[in-house]
């Protein structure tokens, strides 16, 4: 691939957003089959993989999003990435000003996470104003009638840009390829689906071309991202194990204590029932306001661990 199209660029530019803004909105537009649902499993899947604090990954329906604040109550606190899938349904007036004021209250339902929403959608139009607001952009195909949007978009500055991406995405969809001029040579030729997309990305200062290609061809599994979409994700070494070698190393106790939270971490909760009930009444209570969690922690004389992995990645996945 041209250095200068890898997603991983953009990927990291919303990662680094996180310093700022506790909600980061992500807009795919793009006609049906032109790879909006790969392009956003994929961004989900580089975001917990890049991203220095833990995040979930969820996948939800059109109900979901309808009854947005609903749904965001059913979720653990923990950092998400919310991934609404085809929005264009959306016309229900009453529906759309519930789910406008559900995302305007989204950071004060979860305590201290950051959240990461990803919508996608048949043209740039297709959603009400406020909620077609967003961050970052990108744009999986460009028809006649959205050229004009497009431009209005990234600037009329950009117009060239939004002629040539035509251009590159009729040649995609009819020759099943996408050229670029390079200096180095006189031509670069990815071939469309095999594994490469074309798309156009915008971070709300200027358009640039990035392609993308399935989530697996970055990693062949991930436990979190088949969680997302309902998987069982199969283990390729034996699970029983790699849990006896792990148990010998750090002790029953202290491993299963590691599972489970860094289960936690990722969405799965599973604790027992009073320890979830604990978890949400915490929850609450530090957003009161009149607790701060790190008094509690010096009540329980609770120090913030710093420790270096020191052990070896050997035995069965050394294999």
């Amino acid at each position: 691939m041209i250095r200068v199209h890898s997603i991983l660029a953009c990927v990291k530019e919303m990662i680094q957003m996180l310093n700022s803004l506790d909600v980061i909105k992500i807009g795919i537009i793009g006609e049906p089959s032109t790879g909006k649902t790969t392009l956003a499993k994929l961004i989900a899947h580089l975001i917990h993989v890049l991203s220095p604090v833990p995040f979930a990954f969820r996948i939800l329906n059109e109900d979901d999003f309808l009854d947005m604040e609903a749904t965001l109550k059913t979720l653990d606190v923990t950092n998400y990435i919310l991934y609404f899938h085809d929005l264009s349904f959306l016309q229900n007036k009453k529906k759309v000003e519930e789910v406008k004021s559900a995302i305007t209250k989204i950071r004060h339902l979860k305590a201290d996470v950051k959240i990461f929403l990803i919508y996608d959608y048949h043209y740039t139009l297709g959603l009400d104003k406020y909620l077609r607001q967003a961050n970052f952009r990108f744009f999986t195909s460009i028809g006649s009638s959205e050229f004009d949007n497009m431009v209005k978009i990234v600037g009329p500055k950009y117009t060239p840009f939004v002629m040539d991406f035509n251009k590159k995405y009729v040649e995609m969809t009819t020759k099943q390829t996408c050229t670029f001029t390079i200096r180095q040579k006189p031509f670069f030729t990815y071939n469309y689906k095999t594994p490469f997309v074309v798309c156009a990305f915008f971070n709300n200062v200027r358009p640039r071309y990035v392609i993308f290609p399935k989530r697996e061809w970055y990693d062949k599994t991930c436990s979190i991202c088949a969680f997302a979409e309902g998987i069982l994700q199969q283990s390729e070494i034996s699970v029983e194990k790699y849990k006896e070698e792990s148990e010998a190393k750090f002790g029953k106790g202290t491993f299963e204590a590691a599972v489970k939270l860094y289960a936690f971490s990722n969405g799965m909760n599973v604790y027992s029932n009073k320890v979830v009930q604990a978890q949400r009444y915490l929850s609450r209570s530090l957003m009161t306001k009149l607790i701060s969690l790190e008094q509690l922690l010096a009540v329980y004389d609770l120090e913030i661990t710093k420790t270096y992995l020191k052990k070896k990645l050997d035995g069965i996945l050394a294999s």
